[in-house]
């Protein structure tokens, strides 16, 4: 997390506020993603279109509006950093480098099966 507030901070943005809720739907999404790393765009296409996380992410901070990009990668080591800041650049672009971008976070799990690491790391905008 706090490469991504420095690639920030190198562009002269403010950083990023790290949010419990997004840690945690992170944590869920990369559970998902290690347990069955196939399906990854099934399983995104499907949160995406009922909307789950972004609900309990607006329930559980009491915000009005959530607006952000959700970035994945799988690495076969534990610490990828920087690379982790070239993903999320390719991913959420716009996103990671927009002005009102205010909170971010992230989680890391293992696959049991193949040993890759998941990172989901998601950044953007809560209003309250």
């Amino acid at each position: 997390m706090t490469e991504i507030n420095k690639h920030r901070e190198k562009n002269n943005l403010s950083t990023l506020e790290e949010n419990n809720a997004y840690f945690e739907e992170a944590k869920r999404f990369a559970a998902e993603l290690a347990n069955n790393p196939m399906n990854r765009e099934q399983l995104t296409k499907e949160e995406e279109e009922n909307g789950y996380h972004k609900k309990r992410i607006q329930s559980v901070t009491g915000s009005t509006d959530m607006r952000g990009c959700t970035a994945y990668a799988a690495y076969n080591i534990l610490d990828p950093i920087p690379d982790i800041v070239k993903v999320m650049a390719n991913s959420c672009r716009s996103t990671l480098e927009n002005r009102n971008a205010n909170t971010f976070g992230g989680a890391v799990f293992q696959n049991s099966n193949t040993g890759d690491y998941f990172y989901v790391v998601f950044v953007g905008r809560l209003d309250k």
